[in-house]
């Protein structure tokens, strides 16, 4: 179960005030019909807005599917179709500072959109190239349970690091979102650094080398103990998720701000 919550994606609407000062009214005007473009981009694109929300909403409160996943994706193209309108319409001095907000809100809102959907797309990929461990890994503590003589131990052994490297293979081939690329790494390496255990017990248990044998065997038990799975990537996936958000939140916030100057200094 994802633990994060969402905001309503582009949810300021931008009202400027009623300037009482006539020798301020063109300036007034000026800011008025920016906030009026602005907002008529919010408008346009709040169908498909709220279908990204839907989208959002399901990501964080059940399984990716197919359906799913082309929302997550067709929001972040719709939150960078509707940046480059932003960007694109040009803004009175008064209103600069508003500008800045409202395209940093956008940006930020967009990222989350990329992430959420990379990441999505990513998750299941990750569990394919982790599943044949589960079953490799059975198996090998059924083999070494049922046969404890050396040269069967070792034989087991090999078979199981070669099953731990094509799992750090396939693993090393996927291309995560940038928020898993650490935990990628930390898969790949925990694999392969479990599996050069497993290649030098087998060898100590070939040569009859006992001391470098239990050695080996303390090593091992500690590397098993740490689950390789894709909860850790899903945690770390929901704390950047929750740190965006929080910006997010803020960065409405600042446009909130930026409008009540603007009206300030006007009137």
């Amino acid at each position: 179960m994802r633990r994060f919550a969402l905001v309503p994606l582009l949810a300021v609407a931008l009202v400027a005030a009623s300037c009482g000062k006539s020798e301020q009214a063109k300036r007034h005007d000026a800011v008025d019909a920016y906030l009026g473009r602005l907002n008529g981009v919010r408008t346009l694109y709040a169908p498909a807005l709220a279908r990204a929300n839907t989208a959002l909403q399901s990501y964080a409160h059940g399984p990716v599917d197919e359906k799913t996943l082309r929302g997550l994706r067709a929001a972040a193209r719709t939150l960078d179709e509707a940046e480059r309108k932003l960007r694109a319409i040009p803004a009175p001095p008064d209103a600069l500072r508003v500008r800045r907000a409202v395209i940093h809100l956008y940006d930020l809102e967009r990222a989350l959109a990329s992430e959420v959907a990379a990441t999505a797309a990513f998750s299941p990929k990750a569990a394919r190239a982790l599943a044949p461990l589960r079953p490799a890994t059975a198996a090998f503590n059924r083999h070494v349970q049922r046969d404890r003589t050396s040269d069967s131990q070792a034989k087991a052994l090999a078979e199981y690091a070669a099953k731990l490297r094509a799992t750090a293979n396939r693993l090393a081939a996927l291309e995560p979102p940038p928020v898993l690329v650490p935990w990628r790494t930390e898969q790949r390496n925990r694999l392969r650094a479990t599996a050069t255990t497993c290649a030098r017990l087998a060898q100590a248990l070939r040569a009859h080398d006992a001391v470098a044998a239990r050695a080996y065997t303390r090593r091992l038990r500690a590397q098993l103990s740490q689950a390789h799975g894709i909860t850790t990537a899903q945690q770390a996936a929901i704390r950047a998720f929750n740190s965006r958000l929080t910006a997010v939140v803020a960065a409405s916030r600042a446009v909130d701000k930026a409008r009540s100057a603007v009206e300030q200094k006007l009137g």
